[in-house]
């Protein structure tokens, strides 16, 4: 005798849930099959010969309203479940509270799938259980690794999950962190990791691809999938060097579309200070997102909750999955580092996340509250940052509970606001976008000018050749944490762009004891804010570029605001991230630079 998980079930569109069967002994390979009858839902079945399949359990997918019936067959029995399906709720225009989640979590520390699949302990009710026993977040994500997981586990996610749900305070999110494998040569023949980990959740799938349209491909039927690139400059031990999605190379419109969030800052014991780069870069390729602040806590029996206090904050009206899940498709959510700040903020009279009629006069509105009394989390400073992760204005010594301030701008495409409190803690603001084109970035047209006749030199006359000696190994640095170097072309040419290679940060496979992503950053003074000048005569510049590098793999590359006739290329750095950080002893690294290149 089989028994039916529901009978009925009644969600909203953008939902995902579970329906199963049950019985006495294994019935993961007996003869179940399930259809379903009206397109209010779609149902995404496991069954096959493959790995880890199995038949007794489908997911189901609300795509919109309406009324539908799954039914499942077990051999000579016949079971269904009837369907109702209604619009999500339009929560935007009621009164929002602030809800603590962390969207970046695991059931166990294994990263060997066969170890993971015969584990004994930390399963997932061990896991459930734990979180419904320490209450401290409001939303959680499970998200063990794509290599590592199963179709059966990941499935139990959501099943294991709908049977604890009435007994929890805590909403939790069944997903994965997938991975995308891409590696490329760049043009000094060296490989770099283009692609990353990848959290999802919302999604009936997960998948582990060497490509950008493989992944795509395998999220196809997922459309209220939420996806996150999850510490996406992070170290990454199983291919050398840094990671780097390229969101500015890497942004065709189905991959826009899966990508939601950015995990701008996480667990300490993983270095961050890279990671809010890839926002503003997201922004400008023309991604819709806001940012998340995760633990990835791999640790049974503690799984990070109660020694991370940063959380992703939610802005719902209710403590509700419907609520919860609108918030989370509409970017109602924002990552603070200190996990106390509740932060709401109008432009024009808009609350962010939102679009603001195309105008060129801005004026702000920000209200900041707090979940605890904790003055070390106060805010110290606001920075506002738009178009290239540019800071266009800082303020500091005003009421940040209670501000307002204007600003003006013909360019803006977006803007969002950055928080640093007393400890160096990072609040990341939800994003408001300004009803201005996407300005493409474009290099392909580009080509690199032989360097065999340049010279360049520091602004003292010191020899600085090892920058284009077309080696990406060797190093130049600056103890002052700035530069201003000279390129002298030896003639005049028409000038274009210019090219930063950055220094290489290369974790050991397998890491050794006690040397981790921290320590490895740790030797890396990346350079951030520039100004490109050029000159025809070694004595007049005109600036042609200033801006914020966000690329930390390989080369980045500057193009002018027009192409330039000029024998003098004059490249200043004027800080380091860690610098900006302002975190000890980032904010006293030297700058180091590997290469510099001039294209045409």
């Amino acid at each position: 005798m089989y028994r039916i998980s529901s009978t009925f079930i009644e969600s909203f569109v953008g939902d995902v849930l579970p329906l199963w069967v049950e019985a006495d002994g294994n019935i993961r390979y007996a003869s179940i099959r399930w259809s379903v009858d009206g397109d209010a839902v779609e149902i995404r079945s496991f069954s096959g010969s493959g790995h880890c399949t199995f038949n007794y359990g489908v997911l189901l997918t609300f795509v919109k309203s309406g009324e539908a019936t799954v039914t499942v067959k077990c051999g000579d029995e016949v079971y269904t479940c009837k369907i109702a399906s209604r619009a999500r709720r339009d929560f935007s225009s009621e009164k929002m509270n602030f809800y603590k989640g962390d969207f970046h979590t695991h059931t166990s520390t294994e990263h060997n799938h066969d170890a993971f699949l015969n584990r004994k302990d930390f399963l997932m009710p061990d896991y459930l259980n734990f979180i419904k026993n320490e209450d401290l977040r409001d939303v959680g994500v499970i998200s063990d690794h794509a290599d590592t997981t199963n179709l059966m586990d990941f499935f139990k996610g959501f099943s294991e999950y709908e049977k604890m749900k009435d007994d929890m305070n805590t909403i939790i999110y069944p997903g994965c962190e997938n991975e995308i494998m891409y590696t490329e040569k760049d043009r000094f023949g060296r490989i770099h990791r283009r692609s990353g980990e990848l959290v999802f959740i919302n999604a009936n799938n997960f998948a582990q691809t060497n490509t950008y349209g493989e992944f795509i491909w395998a999220m196809q039927d997922s459309p209220f999938a939420i996806g996150i690139l999850a510490h996406p400059h992070i170290i990454g031990y199983s291919t050398k060097g840094v990671w780097d999605f390229r969101p500015r190379l890497n942004n065709s419109k189905e991959f826009r579309s899966l990508i939601k969030y950015i995990e701008a800052v996480g667990n300490p014991r993983k270095e961050n200070m890279l990671h809010e780069y890839v926002y503003s870069e997201c922004l400008d390729a023309g991604y819709r997102v806001s940012t998340t602040c995760s633990s990835d806590g791999h640790i049974p029996q503690n799984w990070d909750f109660t020694s991370y206090p940063g959380a992703t904050i939610l802005m719902a009206p209710e403590k509700s999955r419907e609520a919860f899940t609108d918030a989370l498709l509409n970017l109602r959510a924002y990552a603070c580092e200190s996990g106390n700040i509740k932060l709401t903020y109008t432009v024009n009279g808009i609350a962010a996340p939102g679009d603001i009629p195309l105008t060129s006069k801005y004026h702000f509105a920000v209200k900041i509250g707090y979940f605890y009394e904790d003055n070390a989390t106060r805010p110290i400073r606001c920075e506002v940052i738009s178009n290239g992760g540019v800071v266009i204005k800082t303020l500091e010594n005003v009421n940040f509970e209670d501000f307002e301030f204007d600003i003006e701008s013909d360019t803006a495409r977006w803007f969002y606001l950055r928080f640093v409190d007393s400890n160096t803690k990072r609040t990341f603001s939800p994003p408001v976008f300004c009803s201005r084109p996407v300005i493409p970035y474009v290099i392909d047209d580009l080509s690199p000018i032989d360097k065999s006749k340049f010279k360049i030199y520091d602004k003292n006359g010191t020899d600085a050749s090892a920058l284009i000696d077309d080696d990406t190994f060797t190093e130049w640095h600056s103890e002052s944490g700035r530069c201003e170097l000279i390129i002298d072309a030896c003639e005049k040419r028409k000038i274009s762009a210019l090219g930063s290679y950055t220094p290489q940060i290369e974790a050991p496979v397998p890491p050794p004891p006690n040397v981790g992503p921290i320590q490895a950053m740790m030797k890396g003074g990346f350079a951030l804010e520039y100004v490109v000048s050029t000159s025809e005569d070694g004595e007049k510049y005109d600036e042609c570029a200033r801006g914020v590098f966000r690329t930390f793999a390989g080369e980045e590359i500057v193009r002018f605001d027009e192409p330039r006739n000029a024998r003098f290329v004059k490249f200043e750095v004027l800080s380091t991230a860690g610098k900006r950080l302002g975190r000890k002893p980032y904010d006293t690294l030297p700058l180091k630079l590997c290469e510099l290149s001039l294209f045409e």
